[in-house]
């Protein structure tokens, strides 16, 4: 089930890309720090309990040209985000790149992600992972480092961890990526 949940977004993705000749395709890598937080709950226990843990993420993106300084950036990634639980997903992030220099960008959006492996019991976490990420994007012809932080918005779990009314269970993770764009075949 899990490699459909990837083969079928991936497949046409790159189906997609790939008819559009002059949009150019990517792929990163990277490494993320994650940590769960409880929200709503005491100041004390927001991330008692919580063990912030360090796994990876890779996947494929695209940079769509809206004017010589603001791309936007689709991306279709597999992370996973380790924290005192192993929760695993495909996540599409959508970004909004700013470029005030050639070799340095701003970006920010949204990602929405699709829960495909917990290691907890067969209900927890199977809420889907929404929230808002930004950061820096450092270019150097075809390869980009970047440095994002992500703050979920979404409850990922709401009656697992809930030890009280109010109690929602959030992902937050900052994001370290090496990322390199095939050469494009834009006509001049």
């Amino acid at each position: 089930m899990s490699v459909r949940i990837i083969a079928i977004p991936l497949t046409i993705f790159c189906f997609a890309i790939n008819s559009f000749g002059q949009i150019p395709l990517g792929f990163k890598v990277g490494v993320n720090i994650n940590q769960m937080e409880l929200r709503g709950a005491p100041s004390a226990l927001s991330t008692e309990g919580f063990a912030t843990k360090t796994s990876f993420h890779a996947g494929i993106f695209t940079k769509i040209e809206l004017s010589p300084k603001f791309n936007l950036i689709p991306e279709l990634q597999y992370i996973d985000k380790k924290s005192s639980y192993e929760l695993r997903y495909i996540e599409l992030p959508l970004l909004l790149s700013y470029s005030p220099l050639s070799w340095v960008s701003i970006e920010a959006g949204g990602s929405f992600g699709f829960n495909v492996h917990r290691s907890v019991g067969i209900f927890a976490f199977d809420d889907p992972d929404g929230g808002v990420l930004g950061g820096l994007r450092f270019s150097h012809r075809q390869w980009s480092l970047l440095a994002r932080y992500y703050y979920g918005l979404t409850s990922i779990e709401d009656t697992y961890l809930s030890i009280g009314p109010g109690m929602t269970t959030h992902n937050k993770s900052t994001q370290f990526s090496i990322e390199y764009c095939l050469p494009n075949n834009k006509k001049q």
